[in-house]
């Protein structure tokens, strides 16, 4: 991963059962980026996405989410990081 490598703008929604995150990225047009979504208990719930056009994003379905509440949501590209709290609900 390039060292200009930087995320910003970590959004998150929650719509139609389907949970949705992104994050921009910057330095970096190839590569992939994780999100992870960490509940209190340490379990995690985590997807993969290739880079497109300075963009990352997931949908991932609520199903997979073992519980409502609050989640810790990281995206990482190399060692590069960016999270927020979110709330599923």
């Amino acid at each position: 991963v390039p060292v200009g490598v930087s995320l910003s703008n970590l959004s998150f929604s929650q719509a139609g059962g389907v949970i949705m995150a992104s994050a921009s990225i910057s330095g970096t047009d190839t590569g992939n980026c994780s999100f992870n979504f960490t509940d209190a208990d340490g379990r995690a719930v985590v997807k993969t996405a290739s880079i497109s056009s300075g963009n990352c994003s997931v949908s991932i379905p609520e199903a997979e989410f073992s519980m409502i509440g609050e989640y810790t949501l990281s995206v990482k590209v190399g060692e590069r990081s960016i999270s927020k709290t979110v709330s599923i609900n």
